[in-house]
């Protein structure tokens, strides 16, 4: 079927100043970026986008377009994009921006950006996907498929990040990210599989269980100075993870939960120095029948309030515990 003669609820009709402007952006490889009137006052905070002017607004369907190549109108041409794929900052979009099982044609970047409803790109397939300082209420990407990579460095996601069973072929990028999900998981990545690094550090903040149980990360996994907060509860389950290289939780890591890397596989030094793990009630770090490739490292202000358990654990490296702290 040829996609002009597509026409999904919704699409149609006329394209307000920004959106006719988005559509010559995306051809043309430029950002967009509303054109805000003189005198009028605009705070680019996304956090503030409750005050942003109607020069922001883009309906999602635009975006939807532009992305999967279905014409705006019956009949009419497809719109063309780039291969720097379409890139936004500062946009308004009211509404969900659904793209489920769709093939998207071009990477995205959607930078310091305002989404009022969710992002589903569950069993969609994309080039790099980017999201950074953008607030949104929730990310879908389960069973995704994510060609370049998938960036997420100073998200906010209120009702979380769900990637279970996707693959990135790049990069995992969440530094910075705030995912929030109290009931639930906060980020949930149980079963995904990474070609290179994942990054849930520098100032990452958890609020809410993350979830990597039998993911596979090519490279290494980086928590270094991030948060995980799901109290008396897991905050970070890692159980049959396997990871290319290295872990490292350190420089003013801190848990309040239980970590659990049970059975989990890494092929290279599992860092801990300077970290926090509170969990008073249970275990803190819970490392039962984990491997380990190189060294172990539970020193420099290591600190557990809590069970810290490596029954069964093969570390072909070191044990280095001074001074680490152990309380319970």
């Amino acid at each position: 079927m040829d996609r002009r003669d597509l026409l999904p609820p919704g699409l149609g009709g006329p394209l307000t100043p920004g959106e006719e402007r988005l559509t010559k952006c995306a051809a043309s490889g430029e950002w967009w970026k509303p054109e805000i009137p003189t005198g009028v006052g605009f705070d680019s905070d996304p956090a503030k986008a409750s005050t942003w002017p109607k020069e922001c607004k883009v309906r999602a369907e635009v975006i939807y377009c532009l992305l999967t190549g279905v014409p705006w109108e019956k009949g009419s041409d497809i719109w063309s994009v780039h291969p720097k794929g379409l890139q936004l900052l500062n946009a308004y979009i009211d509404g969900k921006l659904d793209l489920e099982g769709c093939y998207l044609l071009a990477s995205f970047w959607l930078h310091s950006s305002k989404v009022v409803g969710n992002v589903i790109l569950m069993d969609a397939t994309t080039r790099t996907v980017s999201f950074r300082r953008s607030h949104i209420q929730a990310l879908n990407a389960e069973r995704s498929t994510v060609e370049g990579a998938l960036h997420l460095q100073g998200l906010h996601a209120n009702q979380g990040v769900n990637l279970r069973s996707a693959y990135i072929r790049g990069q995992l990028a969440c530094a910075g990210a705030l995912l929030a999900n109290e009931n639930g998981a906060a980020l949930n990545g149980g079963a995904l599989k990474v070609g290179t690094d994942v990054f849930l550090n520098e100032m990452f903040h958890a609020k809410g269980e993350v979830i990597l149980n039998r993911a596979e990360i090519g490279g290494g996994l980086s928590c270094a100075k991030a948060i995980f907060e799901n109290e008396n509860r897991v905050t970070l389950s890692c159980g049959a993870l396997k990871v290319g290289a290295n872990v490292s939780m350190r420089r003013g890591f801190r848990a309040k939960g239980e970590v659990n890397f049970g059975g989990a596989e890494i092929a290279g030094s599992f860092d801990c120095e300077d970290a926090t793990f509170e969990n008073k009630e249970g275990h803190a770090l819970k490392c039962d029948s984990m491997w380990v490739g190189s060294d172990v490292i539970l020193q420099n202000k290591f600190h557990a309030l809590g069970i810290v358990n490596f029954i069964g654990a093969q570390v072909d490296g070191q044990l280095i515990c001074d001074g680490g702290i152990f309380e319970n």
